[in-house]
């Protein structure tokens, strides 16, 4: 996918491609495996942020007061309402459930 370059900085040293399946687990998992999840979506949004900053080209336009509990409801919401997606890379799929939900109004 188009950001796939992101994963270095989300999975370093990962064996395989983390997917949507094995972050849905960890987040239906027992409390250490949801803390993984938690830190992974927390990366994410750190690559994200990353992302922007490089490409100077803000995408995501989350607003303030919204918590980090908020946007992991968001990121299960969404591999639980498309399953038939979860096999796709975990960090892409966390990037467009954020793009989709707060994308950046265009300036007129």
């Amino acid at each position: 996918m188009k950001y796939a370059f992101l994963i270095p900085f989300l999975v370093a040293g990962a064996a395989h491609a983390y997917t949507g399946n094995d972050l849905l687990k960890e987040l239906e998992g027992t409390d250490s495996q949801q803390l993984g999840a938690v830190n992974y979506i927390r990366g994410v949004l750190a690559g994200i942020e990353t992302m922007e900053a490089v490409t100077e080209r803000r995408r995501i336009c989350v607003p303030n007061g919204v918590t980090l509990g908020q946007i992991n409801d968001l990121v299960l919401a969404d591999l639980r309402k498309n399953p038939s997606g979860r096999h796709e890379e975990a960090s892409d799929i966390a990037f467009l459930a954020l793009l989709k939900t707060w994308p950046c109004k265009k300036a007129k």
